[in-house]
């Protein structure tokens, strides 16, 4: 068994190393991967303001389109987000950031974010993940169709 003296003696070792070594700076946080974990974030919410999502996506003319709601509704499920790959885009000045995602029992989900700087932050253009697109696919034309003929 230690000694009364010989415990102090080892707690003030102790307290010696642990009061010299030098008080680590904040990791900076890079702004692009803050605004895609504000995504996830703001998506987890019931009821996010328009606030926020006017930082984060920009300012829309007029109402902010339902479909972006539904999107956010559907990313919801996804748990915390683990950064993959990060990417910038040749000839545009956008970034790309691809995720893994949590999604409850049914595994992981990879999703992709597309960025745009807006000042000293960034904007998310467009995403996408299982089950969720913003903004939503649009159809171009008639499309191809083929039936027998008869």
């Amino acid at each position: 068994m230690l000694s009364r003296r010989r415990l102090i003696v080892a707690a003030a070792a102790v307290l010696a190393c642990a009061c010299g070594r030098p008080v680590s700076e904040p990791v900076p946080v890079d702004p692009a991967e803050a605004a895609v974990r504000e995504l996830f974030a703001l998506a987890a919410e019931t009821d996010p303001s328009a606030e926020r999502i006017e930082t984060l996506f920009g300012a829309f003319e007029g109402e902010t389109p339902a479909h972006l709601y539904d999107s956010l509704s559907a990313l919801s499920s996804a748990g915390p987000a683990r950064l993959l790959r990060r990417e910038e885009l040749p000839g545009l000045d956008r970034l790309v950031i691809d995720l893994e995602a949590e999604l409850g029992t049914d595994g992981t989900g990879a999703y992709s974010v597309q960025l745009e700087p807006a000042g000293d932050t960034w904007r998310v253009v467009w995403f996408q993940g299982p089950g969720v697109a913003w903004p939503p696919h649009s159809r171009r034309g008639d499309g191809l169709t083929s039936s027998p003929d008869g």
